[in-house]
C-alpha cells in the first residue's frame, strides 16, 4: 500500500522525537571528579596516576574518560588505553571494573615519557559529559555538584571524620552522640577506598588528608586491615605489630592543610566482599575533632559538608559496632577489643559506650558487651599458657616432669593417649606414663611413672591444669570411628572420665588431625566426621559435666586443630566452640621440607613475595589469616590459643640468594633427634638453634614483612636455612594476641625450649610478655 508523503513524514517526524525524547531520558547525568598525581618522575620517563570518583547518587556504568594531555602515556594498567595519535587519550574501564558506585573511586596508572612533568590533564569527558554533571556542555551545575554531593554525604556522617579512622575506638564510648562526627575540619582524616576489584582480588587506595590548618610531615599511618597486600605505589606499605604501615615517598611526605596524599595498593581478599580496615590510625594524632570517629553516630552536624566526602564517615565508630559489640565482645576479642576498636588499649570492653573506662587496659575484655565488667582482667592477663609435655621427654632428651617451671604455665597437655582397636582411649607408653620409679615412689603404689609426677608438680604449683592429650598426628587414625555412632561416641567419652578419674587429670584435650582428610594415609577418614566430631565433644562434655557434678571439680575439654584453611573447612567452628572451654590452634606446620621451596613454618603474616602457585596458601598460611578463619567460623576470640613452635624447620642444599628464603632445597636435613629409625626430619629444637645461631657459621635474617626469623648457612649442608620463632617474633605475637583479645598462647613443646627457662628462653619469654 502506498502511504500519503504527508502522512509517512508526520510519522517519521513523530518516531523522531520520541527516539530523541528516550535518548534523552536514558542519557545517565553523572557527577565525578578527577584527580592526578604523579606517583615518579625519572627524568626521561614518568608514572602517573589518576583517580575518578563518582561524586553523585547514581552507579557511572561502563565508565570511558577522555582527555587532552601533552605528555605521552606509553601503558596503562586498571583500564585500557587509546588514543587518538596526538595528544587525545582515552581510558575505558575493565570488565572487572566498569562500575563506579557512588561515593567510589577508580585509579589508573600509566608509564609516559618524557619526564619532568609540569603540567595536567585538560578537557576531562565522562561517558562525554564534563566533571560535575549535566551534559557535558554548560556544567554549569556542575560547578559545584562535586561540593554538593560531599555536603549531603556530609549529612548522614558517612565519610566524615572516617569511621575507619575513628573505628580505632580509642574511646569506645562515645558511639552515637554525632554532635562532633562530621566536623572532620580541624585535624588530618583518613579513609580507604576500593579503586577495582575482582574475584579474590582489588585495587585499594590509603587516603591521607590535611585538614588541619598545620602543615603536616613524615606521617605514617597505622591500618588494621584483614587484607593481603602485594604491590604498592605511590608510598610503602609494611606489615607492623598493629597492622599494616602506610608511610608516604619524598614528594608526598609534606602535605600543606588541605591536601592529600593517595597510596595505592593491589590486594587479595577472602570472603564476598572486600572488607573494610578495622581501624586507620594516623600515628601521632590524638585529641582531634573526629579522629576517634566515635562522635559522628546521628550525623547531625555532618551535613556541614564543608569537605563531604571527609565530613562524616563515622559509621563504624557512629554505634559502638566495631568499639564492642557483646556477641565479639565477650572477650573484647575481634569486634570489641580493640582490633576493630583500634589500638586494643580502650574500648576494649565499652561494647555498649556505657563505660569503655572499665576496658582501658584490655587485660581481660572478657565481658566484652557490658563495658562495665570486662576490665578488671584478674591479674595475669586472664591468658593461658599451654604447654605440651611428650612421653618420650624422659629418654635421650632426659627432661623430666621435674624439669617443667611450673611457675610460668597454667596448663601442661600431657602427650599422649592412644585409641584402642575398640575405641577408647589407653596409656599410650606404660614405661613412661605410670611405671618408671622416681624418688620417693614406693614398688607397690599404683601410679608411677610421668602421671604421679604430674600429680606431684601440681602440689608444687596449685594453679596448674593437667589435661590428657588424646590422639596426635601418629595416634588420630580411629578418631573416626570413635565419633562415629551414638554408642561409639558414649563409649569413648567414658572411657576419658575413666582415665582422668583414675590418673587424675583436670580434663581432656583431643587431637584428632585430622578430620575428612589431611592427615596419616593410613587414617580412617569419612565426610561425615566434621559432623561427627561435634558430636563427639558434645558427649565427651556431657559426661565432664556428669563428673563435675560428682566431685564437685571443673574439668576442661579443649582440642588443638589445624591451622590451614583446608582443615578449618572440615570443622563446626561456632558449634564446637559453644562446647569447648578453649582452642589450640596449631598455627605452625605451615611449610617443612615436604616441600623443595625454604619458606617460613610459622609466619604471622603473609609476604606477597611467597613464590607458592596456590593463592590461597600463599595468603593464608601464616598465623593472623588462621585466627581471622577460626573468628569469622564463630569462634569467640578468648577462646583461641595461639600456638607456637619450641623448633624449627630445615631444608639442605639451599641457594645463597635472600639467605635461602624461598630458594629450593634438595633435601632435608637431620634435626636435633634424628637417628636410623627417622631418618632425617630437619626438625631441630629452640636450644639447639640458638646453639648454631652463636656459632658464627650461621646468619640471622630477619622478614619485616611475615615478622619471621631465619638462620642461614652456606657452609653447612650445602645450604643450610631453618625457619624458627625466636624472642624477638614470639613477641610480635604476644602483641598481636593482647591487640587481638586472644586467649593465650599454646606451644609445642617445653623440653626443645632454653632449659635454663631464664631470660634466653621462650617459656620465659611468654611468661613476662604476659605478665608484664
Amino acid at each position: 500500500m502506498l502511504v500519503p508523503f504527508r502522512r509517512l513524514h508526520g510519522r517519521l517526524t513523530g518516531l523522531l522525537c520520541l527516539l530523541l525524547v528516550t535518548a534523552s531520558l536514558n542519557a545517565q547525568s553523572i557527577e565525578y571528579k578527577v584527580d592526578f598525581n604523579v606517583a615518579s618522575d625519572w627524568g626521561s620517563g614518568h608514572t602517573g596516576q589518576l583517580t575518578i570518583t563518582n561524586t553523585g547518587r547514581d552507579a557511572i556504568n561502563n565508565w570511558e574518560l577522555s582527555f587532552d594531555f601533552d605528555y605521552r602515556i606509553d601503558s596503562a594498567w586498571n583500564a585500557s588505553l587509546s588514543s587518538d595519535g596526538a595528544n587525545s587519550y582515552t581510558l575505558t574501564g575493565p570488565s572487572w571494573g566498569s562500575t563506579i558506585a557512588p561515593g567510589a573511586s577508580v585509579s589508573v596508572g600509566w608509564n609516559g615519557s618524557p619526564g619532568d612533568v609540569r603540567g595536567t590533564p585538560t578537557n576531562y569527558r565522562l561517558n562525554g559529559q564534563a566533571p560535575g554533571g549535566g551534559d557535558g556542555g554548560d556544567g554549569g551545575d556542575g560547578g559545584d555538584g562535586s561540593d554538593g554531593s560531599d555536603g549531603s554525604d556530609g549529612s548522614d556522617g558517612s565519610d566524615g571524620s572516617d569511621g575507619s579512622d575513628g573505628s580505632d575506638g580509642s574511646d569506645g564510648g562515645d558511639g552515637g552522640d554525632g554532635s562532633d562526627g562530621g566536623d572532620g575540619g580541624s585535624c588530618v582524616t583518613t579513609r580507604f577506598n576500593v579503586s577495582s576489584s575482582w574475584s579474590g582480588g582489588f585495587g585499594g587506595e590509603y587516603v591521607v588528608v590535611n585538614d588541619s590548618n598545620q602543615t603536616l610531615t613524615d606521617w605514617t599511618l597505622v591500618v588494621d586491615h584483614d587484607v593481603q597486600i602485594g604491590s604498592h605505589w605511590n608510598g610503602t606499605v609494611t606489615m607492623g605489630p598493629e597492622g599494616y604501615e602506610v608511610r608516604p615517598t619524598s614528594w608526598n611526605n609534606t602535605l600543606a592543610p588541605g591536601a592529600t596524599a593517595t597510596v595505592g595498593f593491589n590486594g587479595t581478599y577472602t570472603g564476598r566482599e572486600v572488607p573494610q580496615p578495622r581501624a586507620m590510625r594516623l600515628v601521632g594524632q590524638t585529641g582531634c575533632d573526629g579522629s576517634d570517629g566515635g562522635d559522628g553516630g546521628d550525623g547531625s552536624d555532618g551535613g556541614d559538608g564543608s569537605d563531604g566526602t571527609d565530613g562524616g564517615d563515622g559509621g563504624d565508630g557512629s554505634d559502638g559496632t566495631d568499639g564492642g559489640d557483646g556477641s565479639d565482645g565477650t572477650d573484647g576479642g575481634d569486634g570489641g577489643d580493640g582490633s576493630d576498636g583500634g589500638d586494643g588499649s580502650d574500648g576494649t570492653d565499652g561494647g555498649d559506650g556505657s563505660d569503655g573506662t572499665d576496658g582501658g587496659d584490655g587485660s581481660d575484655g572478657g565481658d566484652g558487651g557490658d563495658g562495665s565488667d570486662g576490665g578488671d582482667g584478674g591479674g595475669d592477663y586472664g591468658r593461658r599458657v599451654v604447654a605440651y609435655y611428650t612421653a618420650w621427654s624422659i629418654y635421650g632428651r632426659n627432661f623430666q616432669v621435674a624439669d617443667i617451671p611450673g611457675d610460668k604455665i597454667t596448663h601442661i597437655n600431657y602427650a599422649f593417649a592412644n585409641i584402642s582397636s575398640d575405641n577408647v582411649i589407653q596409656i599410650g607408653d606404660s614405661w613412661a606414663d605410670v611405671e618408671k620409679s622416681y624418688p620417693g615412689d614406693t614398688w607397690d603404689q599404683p601410679i608411677r611413672g610421668n602421671f604421679n609426677q604430674l600429680i606431684k608438680l601440681k602440689e608444687r604449683y596449685p594453679h596448674l591444669k593437667t589435661l590428657i592429650s588424646v590422639g596426635g598426628w601418629t595416634w588420630s587414625g580411629r578418631f573416626s570411628d570413635a565419633a562415629l555412632t551414638d554408642a561409639s561416641r558414649a563409649k569413648f567419652a567414658a572411657s576419658c572420665i575413666d582415665f582422668i578419674r583414675t590418673y587424675q587429670f583436670d580434663g581432656v584435650d583431643l587431637d584428632w588431625e585430622y578430620p575428612v582428610g589431611g592427615g596419616l594415609p593410613s587414617n580412617v577418614y569419612r565426610p561425615e566426621d566434621k559432623r561427627n566430631y561435634t558430636l563427639l565433644l558434645a558427649e565427651l562434655r556431657r559426661q565432664l559435666d556428669g563428673l563435675e557434678a560428682e566431685t564437685g571439680k571443673d574439668y576442661l575439654l579443649t582440642v588443638a586443630v589445624g591451622a590451614g584453611y583446608d582443615k578449618v573447612a572440615n570443622l563446626e567452628v561456632a558449634a564446637m566452640a559453644d562446647i569447648l572451654d578453649f582452642i589450640n590452634v596449631m598455627t605452625y606446620d605451615f611449610h617443612g621440607a615436604w616441600e623443595n621451596t625454604a619458606n617460613h613454618h610459622s609466619p604471622l603474616y603473609a609476604n606477597p613475595n611467597d613464590p607458592n602457585p596456590n593463592p590461597e596458601i600463599r595468603a593464608k598460611y601464616n598465623t593472623h589469616a588462621a585466627i581471622n578463619e577460626y573468628l569469622r567460623g564463630g569462634a569467640p576470640a578468648d577462646k583461641l590459643v595461639i600456638g607456637i613452635p619450641f623448633y624449627g624447620r630445615a631444608w639442605k642444599g639451599v641457594p645463597a640468594t635472600d639467605g635461602g628464603l624461598f630458594q629450593e632445597g634438595d633435601g632435608v636435613p637431620p634435626g636435633t633427634w634424628d637417628d636410623w629409625a627417622s631418618g632425617a626430619t630437619g626438625v631441630n629444637d629452640y636450644w639447639q638453634i640458638a646453639e648454631f645461631a652463636a656459632s658464627g657459621n650461621y646468619t640471622r635474617y630477619w622478614d619485616d614483612v611475615a615478622k619471621a626469623p631465619y638462620l642461614y648457612s652456606p657452609s653447612q649442608h650445602g645450604g643450610h636455612f631453618i625457619s624458627y620463632e625466636d624472642k624477638e617474633s614470639l613477641n610480635l605475637k604476644l602483641d598481636y594476641l593482647k591487640r587481638r583479645g586472644l586467649g593465650g598462647i599454646m606451644f609445642w613443646e617445653i623440653s626443645a625450649d632454653d632449659r635454663s627457662f631464664g631470660p634466653d628462653s621462650l617459656t620465659d619469654t611468654i611468661h613476662k610478655g604476659l605478665n608484664p
